[in-house]
């Protein structure tokens, strides 16, 4: 369900960024409106004049931290799987920027809190689940299809595949996103997913 705008713009800026940072020092299940409102400096009234209820407002913090990624994300894409060379330093480049973007870098700790809290929040696992099939994976599709070296029936399922491969285990390793992976734990993770994916889907040789 998306929720209407209101109140003034600056009012909501606030909001948001004071309880980006209660959800991340207190997580999404213990952070209360109060405590947002107190570090926005507002009475928990003004926040119920901008959002519904707190799910409305941890989904809005929730997409206003993916805005970020997005345009940097198309940038990781055609600097390693968009650029020329072997398939597999393309593939390992790619696994590695990605994990960094999303468990080692400022979101991280933001998004693992919205992971958490979406095992109690349907709206908030809606979000969650539209945000990983949208945009994202469609352009991992489109730049594995530019990939001569690789014979892929099924681009989406491929795409989320890969993603599992990825970002499945680095969320593991990283005790669900609650601590930051080190270079060498990355480095496994990509590693070894890239190459049960060439496994399944490069020209014999590709993988070697």
């Amino acid at each position: 369900m998306t929720t209407a705008v209101r109140g003034r713009p600056s009012k909501r800026r606030q909001i948001l960024d004071a309880a980006a940072q209660v959800f991340v020092r207190e997580g999404f299940a213990h952070a209360s409106l109060d405590a947002i409102a107190a570090e926005a400096g507002v009475v928990k009234q003004t926040i119920y004049n901008h959002f519904e209820d707190k799910n409305a407002l941890v989904t809005a913090v929730f997409q206003g931290a993916l805005d970020p990624l997005s345009s940097e994300f198309s940038d990781v894409l055609a600097e390693t799987l968009g650029a020329s060379g072997d398939v597999r330093e393309r593939l390992t480049a790619f696994g590695r920027r990605w994990i960094r973007l999303l468990f080692c870098e400022g979101p991280a700790t933001l998004r693992s809190q919205m992971v958490a809290g979406a095992r109690n929040s349907p709206e908030l696992a809606a979000a969650l689940l539209d945000a990983d099939r949208g945009v994202v994976l469609r352009e991992v599709a489109e730049h594995l299809a530019r990939i001569p070296e690789l014979r892929i029936p099924d681009l989406d399922r491929a795409a989320r595949q890969l993603r599992g491969l990825l970002l499945g285990e680095a969320h593991q390793q990283s005790a669900f996103g609650q601590r930051e992976l080190t270079g060498a734990e990355v480095a496994d993770v990509v590693e070894s997913g890239v190459d049960l994916f060439l496994r399944a889907y490069a020209e014999a040789g590709a993988h070697a």
